[in-house]
C-alpha cells in the first residue's frame, strides 16, 4: 500500500471555485485505489473526476463522482489502466481543512456485509469461511450470485449456499477454480427458486478433489441445465461390444498397419505352431511398423499350447502395427513360417 502524493492534497482553507488537478501516477502495481475526502464544513457541492491513461496523454476513460453535503467521502476506484489521475472541483460553498488523500492498494479491500435491496451484483468474493446464505433477494437480471471463487492451496471445503425464496435470471455459481488440496465442493440447498440459466456452469477440477458437491433442490422451476460439466474433465467406461473385428497369419517381420487411425484395442488373442520362439510385438504408429520402430508390447510365444488371451481397452492413439520376428536382437529379425502364427483382435473408435 503506497500514497498518491500526485494525486493527494494536504489540509487548507479554499473558496468556491476551487480546483485541484491531480497528475497521472503509475498505477501498474494497484489492485483498488482508495481517495478520502475530508473537510470541517458539510455545506458544499464538488465533483470528483477520475482519468485513466495508457501514456499519459491520450485519455482511455473516465469516471465522474458528484457529492453534496459530504464532510467525509470514502470512493474506492478499480483501476483500469496503466495511469490514473484524479481533478477535484469546488462547485460552491467554502470548505475550511479540506484533505485529498488517495492509496494505492496492492490488494481489493472489501467492505463488510450490508442489507442489501434492489439488483445485486456479488462479484469475485475473497477467501471464505462459513455458510453462504442467500433468502428473499428480488428478481436480478443477467445477475451472478457467485462468478469467481479461486481457493488457494489448502483450502478443503467450499462454503454451503442456502437460497430460499429467490428469483435469478443468471448463473448461480459460474466458474470455481480449484487449487492442489480442494477435497469437497459446496453443498447448495435450493428451496423454493426460479431460475434461468445454469446452477453451476463450470466446475475445473484440480489433483486431489475427492467430492462432487450435493445439491438439494426442491419446489424449484428451471428452463436452463442444472449442471454443465467444465469439457476438460474425462469420465472413464467401459464400452459396448464392436463389430470391428481383424484376423491374420500373414504377419512377418515386414510389418504390418492394422488401422492408420487412432483406435481402441479391445480384446487380442494369439498362437503359434512354431516349434521356435516368436515374438509378436505391438506398435503405436500411423505407419506400417519397421524394424527401428520401437514396440509398445512384445510377446513370446511358442507350440500350438501357448495361447494368450488379454482382455484389455488401450488406446493407440497414432494407429496399430503389427510385427512377428523370430529372433528379439537388433529390433527384431527373421520371418516365422508362414500361416504359423495366428491373430485376432476386436477394436473400436
Amino acid at each position: 500500500m503506497s500514497i498518491s502524493y500526485l494525486n493527494s492534497l494536504t489540509p487548507r482553507n479554499v473558496k468556491s471555485g476551487f480546483v485541484f488537478a491531480g497528475v497521472y501516477d503509475d498505477i501498474l502495481s494497484a489492485a483498488q485505489i482508495t481517495t478520502r475526502i475530508t473537510n470541517t464544513f458539510v455545506n458544499n457541492s464538488y465533483t470528483l473526476l477520475v482519468q485513466y491513461s495508457n501514456d499519459k496523454v491520450n485519455e482511455v476513460n473516465n469516471e465522474i463522482y458528484y457529492s453534496t453535503n459530504n464532510y467525509n467521502n470514502l470512493i474506492n476506484f478499480t483501476p483500469s489502466s496503466r495511469y490514473f489521475k484524479l481533478t477535484f472541483t469546488l462547485v460552491s460553498g467554502d470548505l475550511d481543512n479540506l484533505s485529498i488523500e488517495t492509496i494505492f492498494k496492492s490488494a481489493i479491500v472489501y467492505k463488510p456485509f450490508v442489507a442489501i435491496t434492489g439488483t445485486v451484483s456479488v462479484d469475485n468474493i475473497p477467501a471464505i469461511s462459513g455458510n453462504v446464505s442467500v433468502s428473499n433477494w428480488p428478481e436480478t437480471s443477467n445477475v451472478n450470485i457467485i462468478s469467481s471463487i479461486a481457493l488457494d492451496t489448502n483450502v478443503l471445503t467450499l462454503p454451503t449456499l442456502n437460497i430460499t425464496n429467490t428469483a435469478f435470471d443468471s448463473n448461480i455459481i459460474s466458474s470455481i477454480a480449484l487449487d492442489t488440496n480442494v477435497l469437497t465442493l459446496p453443498t447448495l440447498n435450493i428451496t423454493n427458486t426460479a431460475f434461468d440459466s445454469n446452477i453451476i456452469s463450470s466446475i475445473a477440477l484440480d489433483t486431489n478433489v475427492l467430492t462432487l458437491p450435493s445439491i438439494t433442490i426442491a419446489n424449484t422451476g428451471f428452463t436452463s441445465n442444472i449442471t454443465a460439466i467444465e469439457p476438460t474433465l474425462t469420465f472413464q467406461c467401459q464400452e459396448r461390444p464392436t463389430t470391428e473385428h481383424y484376423f491374420t497369419t500373414s504377419v512377418g517381420t515386414g510389418g504390418l498397419a492394422i488401422t492408420l487411425s487412432p483406435k481402441t484395442l479391445r480384446n487380442f488373442s494369439f498362437n503359434t505352431t512354431s516349434a521356435v520362439i516368436v515374438y509378436v510385438m505391438l506398435y503405436d504408429t500411423g505407419l506400417v511398423p519397421i524394424i527401428t520402430d520401437t514396440p509398445i508390447f512384445v510377446f513370446p510365444i511358442m507350440n500350438a499350447n501357448n495361447v494368450i488371451f488379454n482382455s484389455f481397452d488401450h488406446r493407440f492413439v497414432n494407429g496399430l502395427g503389427l510385427r512377428a520376428v523370430t529372433s528379439y536382437a537388433g529390433g527384431g529379425t527373421g520371418n516365422p513360417v508362414a500361416n504359423s502364427v495366428f491373430i485376432n483382435m476386436t477394436l473400436s473408435e
